[in-house]
């Protein structure tokens, strides 16, 4: 198990550079109350393309339950950055993020932030910290490292907003077939990796078994 290790900030998040010019943006904080990953992921995407994030910068964060093709459980945070000017936030995001996990959060591995920064394109709106959890991780320690990720962003503002939402059509008005099209192509994603994967044993048993070689008698026979 790897256990989280609190990172000192070098500066606080957001208050110096270039990257920083929307002193009167509202800063809001979204938790939701789903734990189901495409439900999640498309919360993130109808805020990037519903909210004027020229004038809020949204920060959405969710505990998502999910499978991978092996049929085990995978539990992870998601971290998700909002905000006209990301790419050049996102190092200070990720320092954040990783800054205000408590000591005992065990995680399963190390989050590729080198991975995540690289699909990062031009005018790129939203930035994602995964944070893949260990099995054996408590709910209360789950929610301590939200609760502090969420109170450090909002941190000396002083226009900001903390709010528990629920990712359905009934709060989000057209997030509902966003999810339906996310879920398909993750199951389809699934699907095939596992595929690939179960080709992948298979081809690794034919290389350990191979070709056996034939026995000869001290004739040559």
């Amino acid at each position: 198990m790897i256990r989280a290790t609190s990172l000192p900030l070098s500066r606080s998040y957001g208050s110096t550079g270039p990257a920083c010019c929307l002193p009167l943006a509202v800063r809001e904080v979204m938790v939701s109350q789903s734990r189901d990953l495409p439900r999640n992921m498309a919360l993130e995407d109808w805020v990037v393309r519903k909210i004027d994030l020229s004038t809020k910068n949204i920060l959405v964060l969710t505990n998502n339950l999910s499978v991978c093709p092996r049929d085990l459980p995978v539990l992870d945070i998601r971290a998700t950055l909002m905000d006209t000017a990301v790419i050049e936030k996102a190092a200070e995001f990720e320092e954040l993020v990783l800054g205000s996990l408590p000591p005992s959060l065990g995680l399963a591995a190390l989050p590729e932030l080198g991975r995540g920064r690289a699909l990062l394109e031009e005018g790129a709106l939203a930035h994602t910290v995964r944070l893949q959890l260990h099995s054996t991780v408590k709910a209360k320690e789950v929610l301590e490292a939200l609760h502090n990720i969420a109170k450090t962003f909002l941190k000396d503002q002083g226009q900001k907003r903390l709010s528990l939402v629920r990712p359905d059509d009934g709060w989000f008005e057209g997030l509902e077939p966003v999810r339906s099209d996310l879920d398909g192509r993750l199951t389809q994603s699934l699907r095939q990796l596992a595929r690939r994967e179960k080709e992948e044993v298979l081809g690794s048993r034919r290389l350990v078994r191979g070709p056996q070689p034939t026995l000869q008698d001290s004739y040559g026979h």
